[in-house]
C-alpha cells in the first residue's frame, strides 16, 4: 500500500482560494461593524452637542448660540449671507474685531468656548476630520475652529434668519419644534459627485444618495432633532413637513433661512 504524503497541486490552489475568500469575508464583517460602531458614536457625538445646545440656551434666555450678525437696527441686511471659520485667533467672539458677522462655525464653536464640549465632540469617526488641539492657545481663548474643513464634521442650523423668516415668525431658540433639524451631519453641498440641490423627495434612491452627507457614503446622516433625538436618516428630506435639511426652502445652499419652519444646516462640504 502505497502512502501519499502532501497536497497535489490542484488541492493547493483550492486551499489558497479557501483561505482567501475566509480573509475577505472577515474583512468585510470587520469593515461592517466599524461601521456601525462609527454611527454610533456619531450620534453619541450629536447627543453631546445636543446637551451643550441646551445648557448655553439655559444661560443665555432660550438663545441657541450665535456671534454678531450683520442684520441690526436701521441697516438691516435683509438677507445676511452666512460666513465660516473667520478670526479663529481672536480673543472675544463678539468684540469687532471678532468673527465676521453671521459666522455659523463661530456660532457652533462657542459650545466649545464656554460649554467646554471637547473637540472630539466635532468630529465624526467615519470623516476624515481631526479633532483641533487649538495649538497654542485653548477654547477659551479662541473664537472660531482652526480650520473647519479639517476640524468640524458637523453642520449647525443657520441661527441668521432673513427678514423673511424673522417676520414669519423664526427663532433658533429652545423653543423648536421636535421635527427642527438642529444639526446634522456635513451638509454635501455640490461637490466631489454631491448634489443637494436637484433630488426631490420622490427621487430614486440612487439620486437622494446625491444629496446625503459623504460622511457615511451617502448612505444616510445622523440628524439631532429639536426635542434632543437622534436620528439616522436615510433622506435629506425629513425636517419639518419633509423639508430638506441641507437647503433652504427656496432652493439655496450658503443662504439664510427663508421661513419660519426651513432648515438650513451649515457649513456644505464644498
Amino acid at each position: 500500500m502505497t502512502l501519499r504524503h502532501g497536497f497535489t497541486r490542484t488541492e493547493a490552489i483550492v486551499v489558497s482560494v479557501v483561505i482567501v475568500l475566509v480573509i475577505a469575508f472577515l474583512l468585510i464583517v470587520r469593515m461592517q461593524t466599524d461601521t456601525v460602531s462609527n454611527r454610533v458614536d456619531c450620534a453619541k457625538n450629536l447627543q453631546q452637542i445636543g446637551q451643550a445646545l441646551l445648557l448655553y440656551s439655559n444661560e443665555n434666555k432660550g438663545a441657541y448660540p450665535r456671534v454678531r450678525r450683520s442684520m441690526v437696527g436701521d441697516n438691516a441686511d435683509p438677507d445676511p449671507k452666512p460666513v465660516f471659520g473667520t478670526a479663529p485667533m481672536a480673543k472675544d467672539p463678539f468684540a469687532d474685531d471678532g468673527p465676521a458677522p453671521n459666522d455659523v462655525t463661530a456660532a457652533l464653536f462657542l459650545l466649545a468656548r464656554y460649554e467646554e464640549l471637547v473637540s472630539q465632540r466635532f468630529v465624526c469617526p467615519s470623516s476624515s476630520n481631526r479633532p483641533d488641539n487649538f495649538d497654542p492657545t485653548s477654547a477659551k481663548q479662541r473664537s472660531n475652529f482652526t480650520d473647519y474643513r479639517k476640524n468640524l464634521s458637523y453642520s449647525y442650523a443657520n441661527p441668521y434668519p432673513s427678514v423673511t423668516a424673522l417676520s414669519s415668525g423664526y427663532k433658533l431658540n429652545n423653543s423648536v419644534s421636535a421635527e427642527f433639524a438642529v444639526a446634522a451631519d456635513k451638509n454635501p453641498g455640490t461637490a466631489g459627485g454631491s448634489d443637494v440641490l436637484s433630488p426631490k423627495k420622490d427621487s430614486p434612491p440612487g439620486e437622494i444618495r446625491k444629496a446625503n452627507t459623504k460622511i457615511h457614503r451617502g448612505l444616510a446622516q445622523n440628524v439631532l432633532y429639536g426635542d434632543g433625538h437622534v436620528a439616522f436618516m436615510p433622506t435629506p428630506f425629513c425636517g419639518v413637513n419633509q423639508d430638506n435639511i441641507y437647503t433652504t426652502s427656496d432652493g439655496k445652499i450658503n443662504a439664510s433661512p427663508a421661513d419660519a419652519n426651513d432648515n438650513i444646516l451649515l457649513p456644505a462640504d464644498d
